[in-house]
């Protein structure tokens, strides 16, 4: 859904103005009481990246 998000917020963006955006997900989980931690990689361009399920940018969850 964040990855949907993004790209809604992008497309829109681009529409309004002409050009393509850079549109990056800052992102933090939090599970049973535990402080949170960062969910996502907040370096990668999500609107422009191709395939960023491929480049791994969830982060893995550190118990």
């Amino acid at each position: 859904m964040l990855l949907q998000f993004a790209q809604y917020v992008g497309d829109a963006f681009a529409e309004q103005n002409g050009y393509a955006p850079e549109v990056y997900v800052k992102s933090r989980l939090a599970l049973n009481g535990r402080r949170s931690q960062p969910y996502t990689k907040d370096t990668l361009n999500v609107y422009a990246a191709a395939q960023p399920m491929k480049q791994n940018w969830i982060l893995p969850f550190i118990p």
